[in-house]
């Protein structure tokens, strides 16, 4: 017997350190994280994390400081880059 695929179950899934969430969109951008039906002891952090993206403390682009573009990257024996930041 097949069964019936439940609206929420459409939803995607996606996993964070937190837990795992389907995540509910609209337009294409997240609108409300629900805890995985099969975790037994959900994390609350859910609705929370939506919040980040797009609050004021959110970075929108990559940055580094001035100094990594202005000294040369090299790297020592162990790997480890020689530029003093």
């Amino acid at each position: 017997m097949i069964s019936k695929v439940t609206e929420y179950e459409k939803r995607t899934l996606t996993s964070t350190h937190w837990g795992t969430y389907r995540v509910e969109s609209e337009n294409g951008v997240p609108s409300a994280l629900y805890p995985f039906e099969e975790d037994p002891q959900p994390s609350p952090t859910g609705d929370p994390m939506l919040e980040t993206l797009s609050g004021p403390c959110r970075i929108d682009a990559p940055a580094v400081r001035r100094i990594f573009l202005d000294q040369p990257f090299t790297y020592n024996s162990l790997g480890f880059s020689s530029c003093d930041l």
